[in-house]
C-alpha cells in the first residue's frame, strides 16, 4: 500500500492468493497494474460484484 501511495495511486486492490498473515517485511507480487483510474475502477466494482 506504501508503495502504491508513494507512486501517487489511491491504494490496491487485491485478491488473497495464501492464507496467513501479512507482516512488515513480507514480499509481494503486483500480479496486474491499473494506471488508468477507469480501469481501475471497473475492476474493483467487479471484484465487489457490481
Amino acid at each position: 500500500v506504501a508503495r502504491a501511495l508513494g507512486e501517487e495511486r489511491g491504494g490496491i486492490c487485491a485478491d488473497v492468493a495464501e492464507g496467513g498473515e501479512v507482516s512488515v517485511g513480507d514480499e509481494l507480487q503486483v500480479a496486474e497494474q491499473l494506471d488508468d483510474p477507469d480501469s481501475l475502477a471497473a475492476a474493483i466494482r467487479e471484484r465487489r460484484g457490481e
